[in-house]
């Protein structure tokens, strides 16, 4: 783990794990839709 390889690793990795993280929080935002939903009646979200 060299930082003197143009950019600093911590690039790509943050890039990759931002995509993973935008497909996780996909799903936990439909499970959070869905358990306001039934939880509060839908009030806070959208």
């Amino acid at each position: 783990m060299k930082e003197s390889a143009g950019r600093p690793p911590e690039v790509s990795s943050v890039g990759e794990s931002a995509a993973a993280q935008s497909g996780t929080n996909e799903t936990d935002g439909i499970k959070l839709q869905t358990r306001c939903k039934t939880a509060s009646g839908y009030t806070r979200l959208q």
